[in-house]
């Protein structure tokens, strides 16, 4: 009870969430026909992020730990190249913003 006592209550669509510690994130993707940039006023309060190519044994890894196996990292190495297969073929259009 005391945990409660603690943190913030967050109420969405009539549940009730304790919030002990909250971030928020934005994506905007600027370059598009009718897209502006993020006014300066709210520039500042957001950092940059680069995003870099994804490392698919890693990420293999960490999915096969949060479904309970012990010894992910032959599995995650075997799991690469679907990893690899999936990003090639899809699309990296426009219209997936």
């Amino acid at each position: 009870m005391d945990d409660l006592v603690k943190c913030k209550i967050f109420v969405p669509q009539d549940s009730e969430i304790c919030l002990d510690a909250c971030s928020v994130f934005i994506a905007i993707n600027h370059d598009y026909v009718g897209r502006n940039e993020l006014p300066d006023n709210l520039k500042v309060l957001f950092q940059k992020v680069a995003m870099m190519v994804p490392e698919y044994t890693l990420i293999a890894e960490i999915s096969f730990y949060s479904l309970g196996f012990v010894d992910t990292h032959s599995f995650a190495a075997k799991n690469k190249p679907t990893h690899r297969l999936c990003s090639d073929q899809m699309s990296s259009q426009e219209n997936y913003d």
